[in-house]
C-alpha cells in the first residue's frame, strides 16, 4: 500500500503526498478543485487548476468538468465556454457531462440558441444527449413561452431512440397551461396517455392548476373526481390545496373551505400551505376573524404558524388600517421565535406610509438596516422614497434616502426608484418651477451614468413640466447631455 501524508505549503494549500512523492495524484488535485467549486470558490479552483498543469501534472476531462459545472452555476457561461475551449486546445474533447452541464446552462441563462448548438454538436460526435438534457431544453423552451417549439422537440424524440419519460411530459403540459390554451394541454394529455405513459400525480396537478388559473373549477372538481375514480395516482395535499387556492381566487370561501374540509375526510393531513392558502383568502375577504380561526385550527392540528402565515395576517390588517393589530402580531411573531423577514417589515411600512406615519414607517426601516439577517430590497427603498417624496412631499428626506440606496453595498437603486424620486418634484406645486426642473435633471443624469433607462412615467413627468422628452431609444444614453440647461432661458428645450 502507498503512504500518504498531508502537509501544507506557505500558501495554505494542502500537500498531498502519496507513495513517497513530493506531488498530489491527479485523483487528489481532482478532489481538492471539486471541493472548491462545491464551496463556490471558483477563483481558488481555477488558480488550483493552473498551479496543477505549471507541475507538469495534465488535466483530464474529469478535471475540467467541476470548473465548467462551477461558473454554469453561477450564471457565468462566458467562463465556462473559457474552460471548455481551454481544454480543446489541450486535445482533451468534451464527454456527456460537459455537454450536458453546457446545455442545461445556457438553458437557465434561456439562450436556447446556443443550448440547440450543443446539442447538435453533441450528436455529430455520436454523443446521444440524454432524456435528462433533453427535458431541460423543453423546461427552458416553456420558461420562454416558446411551448410550440417545446412540442416539436418532444415530437422529434418521439421518432429517436431517446423516448420523452413522464416528467418530459409534464413539463410540456405545464408549459401550456402556463399561456393557458388548456385545449392543448389536453391533447398532449391524451397523446401521453395513448402512447403507454401513465399520468402522475404531478401530471395531474399541472392540468388542475391550470384549470383553477383559467377559474374553470367545475372542470377542475370533476378532474379530481376522475383521479380518485380512475387513475392509480391519487389526490394528494398538493392537489386539495391547489383546488382551495381556486376558489379563494374566485372568492367563494365557504366552497373552499368545503374542499379543505374534504381532504381531511380523505385522511390527507394539510400542510402550512394548505393553511396558508385559507388564510389568505379569508385575509382577502376582511375577514380576519375567520383567518384567525382556521390559525388556531392550525396550531390544534400540530402544524405551526410560520412567518408567511402571519405576515399575511399583518398585511390583512395594514389594509383595514389596524396597525395596532400589525404591531402585535410582529411582537407575537418575535415572542415565539419566528423571524419577520423582509417582506413583513415592507408591510407594516407600507401601512404606516399610508397612514402617513413616516415616523414608525422609518423606525421599521432602520430595525432592518440593523439587523443583519433581514436586508432592504430595491422595493423597500423604493416604498420609503415614494412615502417622503409623494405622501409628505418631503423631497429632502427622499434625496437623502437615496442617496443611502446608492452608498448601499447590498442592493442598487432602478428605473422605479428614479421615477418616484423625480415624480416627487411634480408634485410640488408651490416650489418654484425652475428649481424643480433642475433637480429632475440632475437625477436624470444620475440615471444615465448609473446605466438605467428611463420608464414611461419618468417621460410622461418631463412632458407635464412641459419639458419636451425624446423618445428613450440606444442613442439617448449614448449621447451626452449636454451642459445643465436653464429653464428660464431654454424654456421647452428637448434633452438629448
Amino acid at each position: 500500500m502507498s503512504e500518504r501524508m498531508v502537509e501544507r505549503d506557505e500558501s495554505g494549500r494542502e500537500i498531498v503526498y502519496v507513495s513517497g512523492k513530493d506531488l498530489p495524484t491527479i485523483f487528489e488535485w481532482g478532489k481538492h478543485i471539486n471541493n472548491l467549486v462545491e464551496k463556490g470558490l471558483m477563483e481558488k479552483a481555477m488558480s488550483a487548476a493552473r498551479d496543477m498543469m505549471n507541475l507538469g501534472i495534465e488535466p483530464n476531462v474529469i478535471t475540467f468538468n467541476p470548473l465548467i459545472k462551477g461558473w454554469c452555476k453561477v450564471g457565468k457561461m462566458s467562463v465556462a465556454m473559457h474552460v471548455t475551449k481551454v481544454m480543446l486546445k489541450m486535445g482533451l474533447y468534451p464527454d456527456e457531462i460537459t455537454y450536458r452541464t453546457l446545455i442545461q446552462g445556457y438553458c437557465e441563462q434561456h439562450d436556447m440558441m446556443t443550448a440547440k448548438r450543443l446539442v447538435e454538436s453533441m450528436i455529430k460526435v455520436n454523443l446521444i444527449p440524454n432524456i435528462i438534457t433533453f427535458t431541460h431544453i423543453v423546461k427552458a423552451l416553456c420558461d420562454m413561452r416558446m411551448v410550440g417549439d417545446a412540442t416539436i422537440l418532444v415530437d422529434t424524440l418521439l421518432k429517436s431512440d431517446t423516448k420523452p419519460d413522464v416528467i418530459t411530459f409534464t413539463t410540456l403540459l405545464r408549459g401550456w397551461c402556463d399561456v393557458g390554451d388548456m385545449k392543448m394541454a389536453y391533447k398532449i394529455l391524451k397523446s401521453m396517455i395513448e402512447l403507454g405513459y401513465e399520468p402522475n400525480a404531478r401530471t395531474w396537478n399541472v392540468i388542475l392548476h391550470g384549470l383553477c388559473q383559467q377559474n374553470a373549477l367545475s372542470d377542475a372538481m370533476h378532474l379530481v373526481e376522475t383521479m380518485s375514480a380512475k387513475s392509480n395516482a391519487k389526490p394528494d395535499v398538493v392537489t386539495f390545496t391547489t383546488l382551495v387556492r381556486g376558489w379563494c381566487k374566485r372568492g367563494d370561501m365557504e366552497m373552499a373551505t368545503k374542499v379543505f374540509d374534504l381532504a381531511s375526510r380523505m385522511n390527507l393531513t394539510p400542510d402550512e400551505r394548505s393553511y396558508n392558502t385559507l388564510i389568505r383568502g379569508w385575509c382577502e375577504k376582511g375577514c380576519e376573524d375567520r383567518a384567525i380561526e382556521v390559525m388556531e385550527r392550525m396550531k390544534a392540528a400540530g402544524v405551526r404558524p410560520n412567518v408567511v402565515t402571519l405576515t399575511t395576517l399583518i398585511r390583512s390588517y395594514c389594509k383595514d388600517r389596524n396597525m395596532r393589530a400589525a404591531m402585535s402580531l410582529l411582537e407575537t411573531m418575535r415572542k415565539t421565535g419566528l423571524r419577520p423577514n423582509v417582506h413583513t417589515y415592507t408591510t407594516l411600512m407600507q401601512g404606516w406610509i399610508e397612514l402617513k406615519n413616516m415616523d414608525r414607517a422609518m423606525d421599521l426601516f432602520k430595525q432592518m438596516k440593523r439587523n443583519k439577517r433581514v436586508r432592504p430590497t430595491v422595493v423597500t427603498y423604493n416604498l420609503v422614497i415614494s412615502g417622503w417624496a409623494r405622501q409628505m412631499k418631503r423631497m429632502d428626506m427622499a434625496e437623502k434616502v437615496m442617496q443611502d440606496l446608492i452608498n448601499d453595498r447590498y442592493v442598487s437603486p432602478n428605473e422605479k426608484t428614479f421615477g418616484a424620486l423625480i415624480r416627487g418634484y411634480n408634485f410640488l406645486f408651490n416650489e418654484d418651477r425652475n428649481w424643480r426642473i433642475e433637480r429632475m435633471y440632475y437625477w436624470l443624469c444620475r440615471m444615465r451614468d448609473l446605466r438605467i433607462k428611463p420608464t414611461h412615467h419618468i417621460v410622461k413627468t418631463f412632458n407635464q413640466m412641459g419639458i419636451y422628452f425624446p423618445a428613450v431609444d440606444e442613442p439617448f444614453w449614448t449621447t451626452d447631455f449636454g451642459m445643465p440647461f436653464d429653464p428660464r432661458r431654454h424654456g421647452r428645450r428637448r434633452i438629448r
